[in-house]
């Protein structure tokens, strides 16, 4: 008998532990009347703690940002980004639901928009061709959530975090917004600097001459290197006049052979997040916590080379951060850096919730 009730004891329990993921849609006001008509209704998911449904309790919230050719569901498991032979889907619901119940992360909300395009995510920023997705994120979005979610609805309990193009987006929204951000952590983030151009495996000459013919027959983007190129330009270099990508890029063909536009990639450069660390470094001073990591095998873009470089130009400007070099990919690893790294040191920096 006491085997019964115990193990439905334990049941309850169990349940009771579990977080919800549930599906919303978000208007984006900024979104509307792109280029390339992305529609201006995201689908966003949502992860609610454990006990969120019990109580008036109010949470902190980290917005969450996908890769390139990624979507909301990217970290929830039913995306297949990270499967593989022998490796199940990855699933944030479970991870988070373990980290809670260990207490090795308060409870909070966790917020993934959708901002796929045909460019990718576009790097979430603003741009004619794309959409205003930096508009998006801070105000649309956040507004949604803390109107439709108990949020705690300040910057102190309310962080931005990502990988990959994610990456990027995280650390540009936290230099631009530190009204809005209170913490922001970045894994792998792709175009942190452009260190060595030449040798870039998405930005090199040689890089752009392999999208040549589709760009010259104006078929979509497909692979993961031209919409890199072209999602980078959108934000960079956009050129409403020049269908039908609406971008300027930073090479060009004379007499069938590529060469660069100094013009063009002096624009992309100051895209970066090293680039723009001059002019934010106050605002990246405000944050409660700012972590960097990248993968010794994230090296497609100069990965591993670039975020290297940001981390250099941190320490040169007494900006404190977190930085580090795991094993292997951003790919691989992800589930474990979120576990071990990045969400345990943005619960650290934002305040707890409560009434």
């Amino acid at each position: 008998m006491c085997v019964a009730i115990c193990g439905a004891a334990v049941a309850r329990s169990q349940a009771a532990a579990q977080g919800v993921v549930q599906t919303v849609t978000v208007h984006g006001a900024g979104l509307e009347g792109n280029l390339l008509g992305v529609t201006a209704d995201r689908p966003v998911t949502v992860y609610l703690p454990p006990g969120y449904n019990d109580t008036t309790t109010r949470y902190p919230v980290v917005v969450m940002l996908h890769a390139l050719g990624g979507s909301d569901v990217f970290f929830v498991g039913s995306y297949g980004f990270f499967g593989g032979p022998g490796q199940p889907d990855f699933n944030l619901r479970v991870l988070a639901d373990r980290l809670i119940t260990e207490g090795t992360i308060q409870p909070m909300i966790l917020v993934m928009p959708d901002a796929s395009t045909p460019y990718g995510a576009c790097f979430y920023a603003n741009s004619p061709v794309c959409g205003n997705w930096d508009d998006f994120i801070t105000d649309d979005l956040v507004a949604y959530v803390d109107t439709h979610f108990r949020t705690l609805a300040r910057p102190e309990s309310r962080a931005v975090a990502g990988v990959d193009v994610g990456g990027y987006g995280a650390l540009v929204l936290a230099m631009e917004h530190p009204d809005v951000y209170g913490a922001a952590y970045a894994v792998a983030p792709l175009n942190a600097a452009f260190v060595d151009p030449a040798s870039n495996s998405l930005y090199s000459p040689d890089a752009f001459a392999m999208m040549e013919p589709d760009r010259a027959l104006g078929l979509s983007p497909s692979g993961y290197m031209d919409r890199a190129q072209l999602g980078m330009a959108a934000i960079a270099s956009p050129d409403p006049e020049r269908p039908p990508y609406y971008v300027d890029l930073p090479v060009e063909d004379v007499d069938g052979q590529l060469r660069q536009i100094d013009a063009v990639w002096q624009r992309w450069r100051a895209h970066t997040p090293v680039q723009m660390l001059p002019t934010y470094s106050s605002n990246l001073r405000k944050l409660r916590a700012l972590g960097i990591e990248v993968g010794s095998g994230d090296t497609e873009g100069n990965t591993l080379l670039n975020v290297s470089a940001l981390d250099e130009a941190l320490t040169r400007a007494g900006i404190a951060h977190r930085f580090g070099v795991y094993q292997g990919t951003f790919v691989a690893a992800a589930v474990e850096r979120l576990g071990s790294a990045v969400l345990p040191v943005l619960s650290a920096a934002l305040e707890p919730g409560g009434q």
